[in-house]
């Protein structure tokens, strides 16, 4: 799993993805491996944080909780050919569209997608049945494409996108309606 994004707005939450991880490791037996750019390491004391809080509300043993907190590793800013040779021993890889997504994708992968400013139609010319997605349709707040159509900078059949760096006016919505079960079963059927 790839937390990161070229923007804040692009991600999903933190706290979804350790709930991911650790429901993940439960119901698969499988383990998880995070894999993070050189300057996103503060998303992973989040992650680990939130994993924590999942740990002790889900799990009373500690052996338990240890054992499946040792199954989440994570690898931060490594090259990118070795960030390839990684994800080439993963069964899938689930992320934000960001550039480990189209690796995974380019070593054989298969891949879950979350898209949340930005329609899938630009951004995923992948087969979905190996390489699914998730979209929350319909949003009103993805209006940036208007105004560059109507300044002449884009082609009038542009697919609704915005391009903010961090959502303020509708609580994240594109990203925070993605629902984490529903993440989980798409992973599980890949397999």
């Amino acid at each position: 799993m790839a937390l990161g994004a070229s923007r804040p707005s692009k991600s999903w939450s933190i706290e979804q993805y350790a709930k991911l991880a650790l429901d993940w490791c439960q119901k698969t037996g499988g383990s998880v491996l995070g894999l993070l750019g050189p300057t996103e390491t503060a998303l992973l004391i989040t992650f680990y944080s939130s994993l924590d809080q999942h740990l002790l509300s889900e799990i009373s043993d500690p052996t338990e909780r240890q054992r499946i907190r040792s199954l989440i590793v994570f690898e931060t800013g490594v090259p990118v050919r070795t960030l390839a040779a990684l994800i080439t021993k993963c069964d899938l890889f689930v992320g934000n569209d960001s550039g480990p997504k189209h690796i995974a994708v380019a070593v054989g992968r298969p891949t879950v997608t979350l898209f949340g400013p930005e329609d899938p139609f630009e951004w995923h010319p992948y087969p979905v049945d190996k390489n699914p997605y998730f979209f929350i349709e319909s949003l009103p707040c993805r209006r940036d494409h208007l105004d560059s159509i109507n300044r002449g900078i884009a082609p009038k059949n542009l697919k609704p996108w915005c391009g903010i760096e961090t959502c303020t006016t509708e609580k994240h919505r594109c990203m925070g309606e993605i629902d984490e079960k529903r993440v989980l079963e798409k992973c599980i059927s890949l397999l």
